[in-house]
């Protein structure tokens, strides 16, 4: 193409890489995650909080620390 940007790669790995699991994660840390569910998945589109940029915490890794890390925002305590 003559123009590589931010979205070109992103189609790329996500054709390079479908069903290996780092969608997600390419997503997130690029921060086009909820913006490119919105515009590409019917289904999640109507769910897709902000928060879901970070994933919640497993309550049995917040109990071992006694209370000591709280609940990733948006996700319930």
């Amino acid at each position: 193409p003559a123009e590589v940007d931010l979205d070109f790669l992103l189609d790329e790995r996500a054709r390079e890489l479908a069903g290996e699991g780092h969608r997600w994660w390419d997503l997130a840390r690029t921060g086009k995650l909820v913006e490119r569910t919105r515009l590409y998945n019917p289904v999640a589109a109507p769910n897709i909080q902000d928060y879901h940029i970070v994933r919640p915490i497993p309550q049995d890794q917040i109990d071992r620390t006694l209370g000591g890390y709280p609940q990733n925002d948006g996700y319930p305590q």
